[in-house]
């Protein structure tokens, strides 16, 4: 990790479906905060034993017990995730480590990566773009937009146009003009600074500026 890094952005990538999400975390939190942080973002609760991997080998037909970080509730672990920082352990910039879940059927497996360095600090971990329904989830689809909502009031400061996750995206656009003029103050914000910054398509772009009412 570079030097001057106090937070990172990671990548978590389902591997049987290839749902992913974007987390921003400190690089002082624990390996153990960051499996908390991505369990949430796929709404999947704490219920299984977890591990990292984070020197992954996609030669290794399976790692060594030294390769992994481990629940603190798994027995008789060698490295536990509760002791180490994501500074300690994580690859450098785009190179893959794995996040998997441990259960009496098998592993289930997040391929992650680190995507981002930056000298701006972060006091909790956030979730900064979701794409895909969750794995895990079996209820009826939650609206991209909700999501956006919760990165917002997570990030209402430094949010970014290119943030939104791209399902937000579509839906922003498939919306006539009159449910765009009622979209709910805090998202209508997000839109329109997100005019002109290549998030939207053309066609898309001008009917929200109709919406808005901007030449």
């Amino acid at each position: 990790m570079e030097k001057g890094t106090n937070s990172v952005f990671i990548k978590a990538v389902h591997d049987d479906t290839g749902v992913f999400r974007i987390i921003r975390i400190s690089a002082d939190d624990s390996l153990d905060r960051l499996a908390r942080a991505i369990l949430a973002s796929f709404d999947k609760e704490y219920d299984s034993f977890y591990c990292f991997w984070p020197d992954y080998d996609p030669e290794k037909e399976a790692p060594d017990e030294n390769d992994l970080y481990v629940d603190s509730n798994v027995p008789d672990g060698r490295f536990y995730c509760d002791k180490y920082t994501l500074r300690q352990t994580l690859p450098g910039i785009g190179k893959p480590f794995m996040f998997m879940l441990l259960n009496e059927e098998g592993a289930i497996s997040f391929e992650c990566y680190v995507t981002e360095e930056t000298e701006k600090t972060t006091t909790k971990p956030g979730l900064i773009q979701a794409a895909g329904r969750s794995p895990f989830d079996d209820s009826n689809p939650i609206s991209d937009l909700k999501y956006l909502r919760r990165i917002m009031n997570l990030h209402p400061i430094d949010f970014r146009p290119d943030d939104f996750a791209p399902r937000a995206v579509s839906e922003i656009a498939s919306m006539d003009e009159g449910e765009i003029k009622d979209l709910p103050e805090d998202i209508a914000y997000a839109v329109r600074n997100a005019l002109g910054a290549d998030v939207f398509p053309p066609e898309a772009e001008e009917k929200i500026k109709k919406a808005f009412g901007i030449q």
